[in-house]
């Protein structure tokens, strides 16, 4: 992918989402570019998928489609046999700054 070459320069920011309810943190990774568009990725960690879907969506109602470059999913569990199974809905997703 041509954004490989960057140099990872970057930055975090790290806020509250904006989900009423949702309880994780979303951090933002700025990867700085030689005079190009510059990349970003947005990382989505939840413990329901709704949460993660709805956080997703409000997140890319700003975002036009020729700026996405890929998106990235993940679930895992974790828990014992009689425990309760607890659950990671996770994604990233990979868009050119405006």
């Amino acid at each position: 992918m041509k954004w490989l070459k960057y140099y990872p320069l970057y930055k975090q920011i790290k806020y509250k989402n904006q989900v009423k309810g949702a309880s994780c943190t979303i951090t933002i990774i700025i990867v700085k570019g030689r005079g190009e568009p510059m990349i970003q990725v947005k990382l989505f960690d939840y413990e329901h998928e709704k949460d993660l879907e709805d956080e997703m969506n409000f997140f890319l109602e700003d975002i036009r489609d020729n700026q996405i470059v890929d998106i990235k999913y993940n679930v895992a569990t974790t828990g014992e046999e009689e425990e309760e199974q607890i659950y990671c809905f996770s994604a990233m997703i990979i868009y050119k700054k405006k």
